[in-house]
C-alpha cells in the first residue's frame, strides 16, 4: 500500500472539532493520541 500525506495542523482541527455525543471526549482524545504519536487506526 502506498502512503498517504500527514494531516495538516488546521485538517487536525477540523477533524478533532468533529466529535460530538455521549463519547465526544473519549474520541477526540484517542484521535489526539493516534496524531500526535504517529498511530495508525488499525492500532486503535
Amino acid at each position: 500500500m502506498k502512503g498517504t500525506r500527514p494531516l495538516t495542523a488546521s485538517e487536525v482541527a477540523i477533524v478533532a472539532d468533529t466529535f460530538d455525543g455521549t463519547y465526544a471526549i473519549r474520541n477526540r482524545c484517542l484521535f489526539m493520541i493516534g496524531v500526535s504519536t504517529g498511530g495508525r487506526i488499525s492500532e486503535l
